[in-house]
């Protein structure tokens, strides 16, 4: 059997949670006697081998106009697609992103030569244009896709005066739209949010028409997809697994915090991207607003930009208190490893994760989570059992943290009520079970 997988990019590009989790399905399936290939948009056309795996970089024009974004894709991406299709003839076209890049017309292409597709939804961007699932930036909302509520979203979410957002939000069109592209104006692009929702939501219910199958990789996936008409029938539902190769910590091994019976600071770790989105601002917010709490919070932060004002904003905050530290990324291998070495893992995201594959590795280090109560956090965390649900407001951070560094012993019982995750090979024996019924039809 032969996959062709396609996700938003790939190495050596920079990757993020979707690429390290198909870099790990592929993986597990060549184990499995299952070959896989990639596709990913790219530069320039190229094919190389990365890590003992097939790469094809197919060349992406550059975007010359906001509403190409909405669109059914790049077309010359498209036809490179096609002719890669007539070469390596898969028998299973699986997408795990859609963009330009990785796009319904090759979708299309796919089907016209009857090979069967699956599509993975790995973010919130599968059914939300603002990509959080926050609605107005703000609170969860139920990835219903609604042309006026998802452009009134947007502008607001962006800044824009709620009154002014709602009025704009019911318009559809706007003559002169041909000078988008040269004046690249904000106000012009704000105009046409309603038109760029409607052409959006046109193609993404065509993109899960057109697809076999529909791997959710969370419930609150599931649902979304079912509140915007996709049968149940259509969906599988197959939770993200710990990508990296580890055993169980050994029972008998003390933790850190039980470690030789010395009770020293509490050790709270954060791994992820400098974004507001992933909350560390409110983590760093809470710790600071208690200074009497005998802890040490070390971030290791993922940078987005060089000059971002939200990173020098936290760096800035960490500064005035000696027990929060910044540091460099940890690279994926030694992850679980380094976290064994604290008392708890911080998820203080703000948006709907649909893992986050952070949590599967501190419950395989064996350390307990303490994480915002939304979206994939509040699936994989039991309550009270191994780790603690905190609704995102500094006020609840600050008091989680309090009872926490109050009673010790607390974090000994969560610690033992962490169990090891499922992994990618559970996902890949999900897969390989999903591929063949297709074939099989």
């Amino acid at each position: 059997m032969k996959v062709l997988q396609l996700p938003f990019t790939y190495h050596p590009d920079p990757v993020g949670g979707t690429e390290i989790y198909v870099e790990a399905l592929v993986r597990e399936l060549r184990r499995h006697g299952v070959d896989s290939l990639i596709a990913a948009p790219g530069d320039a056309d190229s094919t190389a081998l990365i890590g003992g795996v097939t790469v094809h970089r197919l060349r992406i024009a550059p975007l010359r106009r906001p509403d190409e974004s909405f669109g059914d894709g790049d077309p010359g991406t498209a036809r490179r697609f096609a002719s890669m299709l007539d070469e390596e003839r898969p028998d299973i076209v699986h997408f795990h992103a859609r963009s330009r890049g990785v796009s319904l017309r090759m979708l299309r292409s796919a089907k016209r030569r009857g090979i069967p597709v699956v599509v993975t939804c790995h973010t919130p961007g599968a059914v939300c244009a603002s990509g959080t699932l926050l609605l107005d930036g703000k609170f969860p909302c139920d990835g219903r896709m609604d042309a006026v509520r998802c452009a009134r979203c947007m502008l607001t979410s962006k800044g824009m005066p709620r009154r002014m957002a709602v009025a704009l939000s019911h318009l559809r069109w706007v003559p002169g739209a041909s000078v988008f592209h040269k004046t690249g104006s904000r106000m012009l692009t704000a105009l046409r949010t309603r038109s760029f929702m409607d052409s959006l939501h046109r193609h993404t219910r065509e993109f899960f028409s057109e697809a076999d199958r529909i791997v959710a990789v969370c419930e609150w996936m599931f649902e979304a997809l079912v509140v915007n008409g996709v049968p149940k029938s259509k969906i599988v539902l197959s939770r993200q697994g710990l990508t990296q190769s580890t055993e169980p910590l050994d029972a008998s091994i003390p933790s850190h915090h039980r470690a030789a019976g010395v009770r020293g600071p509490m050790r709270i770790a954060f791994l992820g991207r400098m974004d507001p989105v992933k909350g560390a601002h409110l983590l760093i917010d809470a710790v600071r607003a208690e200074p009497g709490l005998n802890l040490e919070l070390d971030l290791f932060c993922i940078p987005q930009d060089e000059g971002d004002a939200h990173a020098a904003r936290l760096r800035s905050l960490a500064d005035m208190d000696p027990r929060i530290h910044f540091h460099d990324p940890l690279p994926s291998a030694a992850v679980v490893d380094r976290l064994r070495g604290y008392d708890l893992l911080a998820v203080p995201s703000l948006w709907m994760e649909t893992g986050p594959l952070v949590v599967l590795e501190a419950f395989a280090a064996g350390i307990p989570v303490i994480a915002t109560r939304l979206g994939g956090m509040r699936e994989l965390v039991a309550d009270g059992i191994d780790g603690v649900l905190v609704d995102p407001a500094i006020d609840a951070w600050r008091a989680a943290l309090r009872d926490l560094a109050a009673d010790p012993s607390r974090i000994d019982r969560l610690a033992e009520g962490v169990r090891f995750p499922r992994t990618m090979a559970d996902a890949a024996d999900d897969m390989i079970a999903l591929y063949r019924s297709l074939l099989a039809r």
